[in-house]
């Protein structure tokens, strides 16, 4: 009997101790990709001095973008409280602000795209969401000394944020979808986050992932456009034709079983055109050496 209790017990904790890394693990992961394309480095957090202002910068970035994406059934109260203990302006008092019951397909509300326009019952509460990660990303660099909505004695003006803001939250976010593309299956991915490829990608109703890259990308390297950077044009000429070779997947009724290796095999191989040519384009960026480099 005694034997038995043990080996349920021993059980018991094996389950309990490989399911928290499982839970864990997906924001880690992502942190890892997110600081590959950043640095090339997918260690870079753990290089910086705790408690410096790129080591706050850069972990609260992370912090703000799975909740921006993945919060859902009261996940990640403990990533909104290590937020509001760096002072980052206008955020939820709470998740519950933003929570949502679990659902499976959770990015059908979070993941179609930056600019998706929710239904006014979205469960996700995408505004709060994306404005809780243009605060972080305006905390980070400093663009503004004020952005988004401030309350003075009862009345409330919004200062926006700058384009160079919105640009680097979206491209920080387009970033985490391009990992669940790469590691998902279709039917968790496909239908419910922004196109990877489509026709007609420019028109601003019907957007895709490259065509939104191409969008945020200028204002993300503003002095390579500026330079005319040989490595950022070659970046978005890669940009440009693997769209077309997406958008073939695309035309044959969809992206089906058959063709969905071949879409996500696409999709791993932008990730690793943005891994390799981003940390070199980033580095020359005022705005972040300043931060990171300095």
């Amino acid at each position: 009997m005694m034997r038995r209790c043990v080996s349920f017990c021993l059980a018991l904790f094996l389950l309990v101790s490989l399911s928290v890394p499982a839970f864990a693990h997906d924001k880690e992961e992502h942190d890892r990709i997110l600081e590959k394309v950043l640095f090339g480095n997918p260690s870079f957090l753990d290089s910086l001095t705790a408690g410096s202002k790129a080591y706050k910068a850069l972990d609260a970035m992370e912090d703000a973008v799975a909740i921006c994406l993945d919060q859902y059934q009261g996940m990640y109260g403990e990533l909104l409280t290590e937020l509001h203990a760096y002072k980052i302006h206008g955020l939820p008092e709470s998740i519950q602000e933003i929570d949502f019951p679990g659902n499976q397909y959770h990015r059908r509300y979070t993941h179609r795209g930056w600019n998706f326009n929710y239904a006014t019952s979205d469960l996700g509460h995408w505004a709060i969401r994306k404005d809780l990660l243009c605060q972080t990303v305006n905390y980070a660099f400093d663009f503004q000394k004020r952005a988004g909505r401030w309350s003075f004695l009862g009345k409330e003006k919004d200062y926006s944020y700058s384009a160079k803001c919105d640009a680097f939250a979206a491209f920080i976010y387009y970033i985490h979808v391009l990992g669940d593309y790469t590691a998902s299956g279709k039917g968790t991915v496909h239908g419910n986050v922004i196109p990877l490829a489509r026709e007609h990608y420019k028109d601003p109703n019907n957007e895709d992932f490259f065509f939104e890259l191409e969008k945020y990308l200028p204002l993300v390297l503003e002095r390579a456009v500026a330079e005319n950077d040989a490595a950022y044009w070659g970046l978005m000429q890669d940009i440009r034709s693997m769209h077309d070779i997406g958008v073939g997947y695309e035309k044959v009724g969809g992206v089906t079983d058959e063709s969905f290796p071949k879409y996500q095999e696409l999709a791993k191989q932008l990730l690793t055109k943005l891994q390799t040519k981003m940390p070199v384009l980033l580095q020359k960026e005022p705005y972040f050496a300043d931060l990171f480099y300095k």
